[in-house]
């Protein structure tokens, strides 16, 4: 069965961890393994997200409160250094323009402006996208809570399979049909939140469906699932794949994965539980945020060992010293709202 929801899980701190380290290697050493992080990273966002809103029934606004604390502070703070930096300390100085600077506050970059990709943005906003996926997602899996709690307890778990399961169709069909016809605007189809976000969506899924199946072997699990589906996953990445791989086959496999982690081999728990892989996933956030400057600066000149270390000291400085003591501050601030009596007006 799925352990309890916890973020004392050290194996799901290594889990993210795992995903930073493939993120940093692909950009540090020019290798692929970025997308496999990425990825990595979404679905266990689908995991964990599926457990606060339908294994714990979280309130609607106080899991928005927790994403908002996690995600907006680091995310604002990074996009006004950001704009400085492109302003005035970039070796070809962009002002950013307002519209793209709206949009990206409002988690759209990778729509709007539609005659720019925001990987070819002019300042160091590239890796963004993940966030407007994880954003976009969230707002789904929300709606779909929200639906399922007004249709009762008895009709809850069902309404979220076929809803969730409806959109794993169609984010599939979609993902076929842009590869044939790819929508118009100038970011890749495969950035597109109705494409990036199967793996999210399909691990939510998975997390509802397991304990509810019949088949002994889906509720339990099996030693050799979360192996398996990681080496098929990561042959989705390599050179000469199938074209669809890594979109379509890789997200599915990998939310498999991270599901049936808890039945994998008490060995790969372990590694997956190392300290150090955990304090790469604790801090993976400011990690991944404050790397992109770094990474583009190789293009400038700048060794990449340099700007490795620069990306690490970075990410940690701004974890431990705003990241970590704001959202604790803020989440205490929401609990104080949430405990105060009610006082007549």
């Amino acid at each position: 069965m799925n352990p309890p929801l916890s973020t004392s899980i050290p194996y799901l701190d290594g889990w993210r961890g795992l995903a930073i380290l493939l993120v940093l290697y692909a950009h540090f050493s020019l290798a692929a393994g970025g997308e496999l992080g990425v990825a990595m990273f979404f679905v266990l966002s689908g995991y964990l997200v599926s457990g606060l809103l339908f294994g714990q029934e979280t309130g609607i606004a106080t899991f928005f409160w927790r994403r908002a604390t996690r995600i907006l502070p680091t995310f604002w703070l990074y996009l006004a250094v950001m704009a400085w930096y492109a302003a005035a300390v970039q070796p070809v100085p962009y002002t950013v323009p307002l519209k793209e600077m709206g949009a990206t506050l409002a988690f759209l970059r990778t729509y709007l402006p539609p005659g720019q990709s925001i990987w070819s943005a002019p300042w160091p906003i590239g890796h963004v996208w993940s966030l407007n996926v994880e954003e976009h997602a969230y707002l789904l899996l929300a709606l779909v809570a929200v639906l399922a709690r007004a249709c009762g307890s008895q009709r809850a778990k069902g309404v979220i399979r076929l809803v969730l399961f409806g959109c794993i169709g169609a984010m599939c069909v979609t993902i076929i049909y842009y590869s044939r016809i790819p929508p118009a605007g100038a970011s890749p189809w495969m950035l597109r939140s109705e494409c990036a976000a199967l793996g999210l969506v399909a691990s939510a899924w998975i997390r509802v469906m397991r304990p509810l199946t019949r088949v002994a072997l889906v509720r339990t699990g099996h030693w050799a699932i979360t192996p398996l589906a990681l080496c098929a996953g990561l042959l989705c990445y390599a050179p000469g794949a199938p074209y669809l791989a890594s979109p379509g086959l890789a997200p599915l496999l990998l939310a498999v994965a991270i599901n049936y982690l808890d039945a994998a081999p008490m060995l790969l728990q372990r590694i997956m539980s190392l300290k150090l892989l955990r304090w790469f996933g604790l801090s993976s956030f400011s990690m991944y945020m404050w790397q992109q400057p770094f990474y583009k600066a190789i293009a400038t000149g700048l060794p990449r060992g340099i700007a490795l270390a620069c990306a690490l000291v970075t990410g940690a400085v701004a974890f431990y010293l705003f990241e970590q003591p704001v959202r604790r501050y803020l989440n205490r601030v929401w609990l104080n709202v949430r405990r105060a009596p009610l006082v007549d007006a």
